[in-house]
């Protein structure tokens, strides 16, 4: 309740004396000042989950398939030039009904759960903010904030503050597909578009990469979300493309 206060009131009472920009700039860093106020939290990670039941059913049709690998890539190139889904087959290891349920799972929308909880400790160091993960799970030591200067930067990146987040951001990320209402993101949005160009003797290289920074509320849900997007492209190829997601606890 304290966050969605600080979301909204804060951005109100800022607007009567600065332009709507700065006033909107100021409240996304006071949230994340307000955010991250404690010396350590727990971040629940969230990645896209599985129904009930379906590991168990996908553990059967992958070793199935491995016991019968010269079987299965014949099956599969019988039927790969009319672009059609392969009918069910015994040799599948698992039932025909069980293997519609895989073929709708590539069709259902992406659903976020719970899949790690680890400790991360903040560290305050001559008015900069970062980050010290426990786990295996580090990307959210790479972001730094500055917020007495308003800067917020991943991985040596500064990423300019963008305003609102979308309200459909929620639904987009999977958060939509586990509540019986639609769940609506309330928070601030940092995005970065960057090329970088650079000549050698093999001629000219460019590389760019994408970087969005998103804090808030899901309405409807306890606690604040952290979203990390990371892509890299180079020579017209993804190199690096993460999306980090999870509960501030």
């Amino acid at each position: 309740m304290k966050y969605t206060v600080l979301l909204f009131c804060c951005a109100l009472t800022a607007t009567a004396a600065l332009p709507q920009a700065i006033a909107d700039r100021k409240s996304a860093f006071g949230l994340f000042d307000s955010v991250f106020a404690r010396p350590s939290y727990q971040f629940i990670k969230l990645e896209p989950g599985l129904p009930l039941g379906m590991d168990t059913i996908l553990l059967r049709f992958n070793n199935a398939v491995a016991a019968n690998r010269q079987w299965f890539n014949a099956y599969k190139d019988k039927y790969a030039a009319s672009g059609q889904q392969l009918p069910y087959d015994p040799h599948f290891g698992i039932t025909y009904k069980e293997y519609r349920r895989m073929l709708e799972l590539a069709n259902a929308p992406i659903r976020l759960a719970p899949s790690d909880t680890q400790t991360v400790t903040v560290l305050r160091e001559a008015g900069l903010v970062h980050f010290r993960s426990a786990g295996d799970n580090h990307l959210l030591d790479y972001l730094l904030v500055d917020a007495g200067h308003r800067l917020l930067m991943y991985g040596g990146d500064t990423i300019p503050f963008a305003g609102f987040s979308d309200p459909g951001l929620a639904s987009r990320i999977g958060l939509n597909s586990t509540a019986p209402t639609p769940i609506y993101w309330q928070g601030y949005s940092w995005h970065l578009e960057k090329t970088d160009i650079a000549a050698g003797i093999d001629g000219i290289r460019v590389a760019a990469r994408v970087i969005q920074v998103d804090l808030g509320l899901a309405a409807g849900l306890p606690n604040p979300l952290i979203r990390i997007h990371y892509e890299q492209f180079r020579a017209d190829s993804t190199v690096s493309n993460f999306d980090l997601v999870g509960y501030i606890h």
